[in-house]
């Protein structure tokens, strides 16, 4: 295991060894060994810290074999996970003109990434990144809900890829295409059982929204990212299903109007629905890698929060 285990100061966050792909979590210090595509074990400090504060990205090349860009479970937690294989190419095709014509759009999926406490999960939650990516604050978020006993399976709709500025992000999305996002959203939860709980930051709002009108759901959380179902193409809110909505009462990204439009279609539909205001500007504000928008308190309070309605609704 040394041999595998030599030269990790690099810097990477993953590297591979004599066949052997490594993902190193120093912030979780954890570090995940993948053999012949099989995850083997899970081996905890003492090992060396690893200063990834220049990376945002990884890259892979060709054929290369990948662990998903999240830590595959907390040090503590049983370690139960399926192997996020090479990216797989799909092609959607969707109009990309006012004219109707289809263009085809290659997109790179990963299986989700499962995250799961020790014992049986007291729910399964769909988590969906914002625009910038599986990011700090996803991660973070994923290991509050696991540490709160649930089974969170993390979709990754950009195949490893994070941004920084949200010009660039947007672009890239529009890119691929909302209709493609969502499609690949639905996909990534086929195999969850009825009943899980979608949430999903920014864009991924949308997203969770999206799943919970085409799959049986038990609740859906929005963070920072309420869109009005005719944008999803989807006449209502599915009948009865809960949901929390929660936005900083300054974040530049807010639309009142679109929220007060979901919240009403999730009243009619006979749901329930809890707004939640936060003080303060910040869009990601529970990401503690975005300096200029996090706030710890409106964090705690949040996931309180969320975690309280998660275990209600499960």
């Amino acid at each position: 295991m040394e041999s595998v285990l030599d030269g990790l100061c690099s810097g990477n966050q993953s590297k591979q060894h004599a066949g052997h792909l490594i993902d190193v979590w120093p912030d979780l210090e954890l570090i995940w060994i993948v053999v012949d595509d099989d995850p083997t074990q899970c081996i905890t400090p003492p090992f060396p810290k690893i200063d990834r504060s220049d990376r945002v990205n990884d890259d892979l090349l060709p054929g290369e074999a990948h662990a998903n860009t999240l830590p595959v479970v907390p040090v503590g937690v049983t370690p139960v996970s399926r192997l996020t294989p090479a990216p797989t190419e799909l092609t959607h095709r969707e109009p990309r003109s006012a004219h109707g014509e289809l263009r085809d759009v290659p997109v790179r999926q990963h299986t989700p990434t499962i995250l799961q406490p020790g014992g049986p999960g007291i729910a399964t939650i769909a988590l969906f990144h914002s625009v910038l990516g599986v990011r700090d604050g996803v991660r973070d978020a994923a290991r509050r809900l696991t540490e709160g006993g649930h089974t969170v399976s993390v979709v990754d709709q950009y195949a490893g890829d994070t941004f920084n500025d949200y010009d660039e992000a947007s672009a890239f999305a529009e890119s691929i295409g909302y209709p493609t996002l969502m499609a690949s959203a639905a996909d990534a939860v086929a195999n969850l059982d009825d009943g899980f709980i979608s949430i999903g930051f920014s864009n991924g709002g949308g997203m969770s929204e999206y799943v919970a009108t085409v799959r049986s759901v038990s609740g859906v959380v929005m963070l920072s990212g309420a869109l009005p179902l005719h944008l999803l193409g989807v006449p209502t809110w599915p009948s009865s299903v809960p949901a929390q909505i929660h936005y900083t009462v300054g974040d530049p990204f807010r639309n009142q109007e679109w929220i007060d439009e979901v919240a009403d279609a999730i009243r009619t539909s006979g749901g329930s629905v809890e707004l939640f205001d936060y003080p303060g500007d910040g869009h990601l504000f529970t990401d503690n890698s975005l300096p200029n928008e996090y706030s710890e308190e409106n964090t705690e309070l949040l996931w309180e929060r969320v975690i309280r309605f998660c275990n209600e609704v499960a």
